[in-house]
């Protein structure tokens, strides 16, 4: 509470943005898998599960205030078309989070996620763009690590005052209706008078920066390949992998290439490498599965792809 005042003047200045009179926060929790949420002049957060990181809690409250402030300062238009906007959205709050209320260690752990998608050669832009087809494909939370690295190459090539004028472009009267993806981005990016090509070129080059300094890290995972197996009332999954395990397997599982990430499942590891649902859950034909890795030194767990797979294999 002592620092909240500061930590929203910071924000606020950095974005260039009037302040807002009032902004409610809610410490008493937030959305499964979230330490905070924003929803317009409003944060929620997760206080019990943060209380003993106060370095933490402050960086959350900072990342959400973000949030409240682009909405604001877009008025409201950034969320109007979240598939197109998310990257952006999530990418700049993680930015302000990381630049401004982490310590400098930290920021290592989200790259090195970044990097190994690069290094992967698992990075489309175009994807980025839209985040229903990133969460079909990938990890839906590459728009944190990503995103950051797109406003850091916004920042390097257009300056300090670069996130917070394409914030304000996307909510100018004049701007185009209905615009989506990279249409969207160029038009908001030349209204600040700025190429998003070159943006685009920068972002790319940050993340080729990022895979030749964790190139360790990169070489330290090996990739993970999953078998299915029915067994009974349980779909099965065995991990298997080549070399030494750099730290602890997951597994997470969906009915539907579109569900939400609310609905997926997290099953622990039996014996080690085997993931076990119910087919109670899973009523289609074919479900689908990711695994992957959680490793020290990685700000999230580093996904392989979604596989689909069939009930009868």
């Amino acid at each position: 509470m002592d620092q909240a005042d500061g930590i929203e003047e910071r924000v606020r200045r950095f974005l260039g943005a009037p302040a807002i009179p009032r902004i409610e926060v809610d410490l008493s929790g937030s959305a499964p898998h979230t330490a905070g949420q924003a929803h317009w002049k409003k944060v929620q957060m997760n206080l019990a599960a943060l209380a003993h990181e106060p370095e933490s809690l402050a960086a959350v409250f900072g990342h959400e205030t973000t949030h409240v402030y682009m909405d604001h300062e877009s008025q409201s238009r950034l969320g109007e078309d979240f598939n197109s906007t998310r990257f952006f959205h999530e990418g700049l709050a993680t930015y302000v989070e990381y630049r401004f209320f982490q310590s400098s260690n930290k920021l290592a752990t989200l790259r090195r996620v970044a990097a190994m998608q690069r290094a992967r050669q698992e990075v489309k832009f175009e994807t980025l763009l839209d985040d229903s087809a990133l969460s079909r494909k990938q990890d839906p939370d590459l728009v944190y690590p990503l995103g950051e690295v797109f406003l850091t190459a916004l920042v390097r090539r257009y300056g300090e005052a670069a996130p917070g004028n394409a914030v304000r472009a996307v909510g100018r009267p004049n701007a185009p209706k209905d615009l989506k993806g990279f249409a969207l981005w160029q038009d908001t990016l030349q209204a600040c008078g700025y190429n998003l090509s070159d943006v685009v070129e920068a972002f790319f080059a940050e993340l080729d920066r990022a895979v030749a300094e964790h190139r360790a890290f990169i070489d330290s995972l090996p990739r993970v390949r999953g078998g299915v197996q029915v067994e009974g009332k349980r779909i099965a999954v065995r991990a298997t992998y080549a070399g030494q395990s750099p730290g602890t397997l997951v597994c997470r599982f969906r009915s539907r290439a579109d569900d939400p990430e609310r609905f997926y499942e997290y099953p622990s590891a039996d014996d080690g490498a085997v993931f076990r649902v119910t087919k109670a859950g899973f009523t289609e034909r074919s479900f689908w599965y990711q695994l992957g890795w959680r490793v020290p030194g990685a700000s999230q767990p580093i996904y392989e792809p979604w596989v689909e797979a069939h009930q009868g294999q």
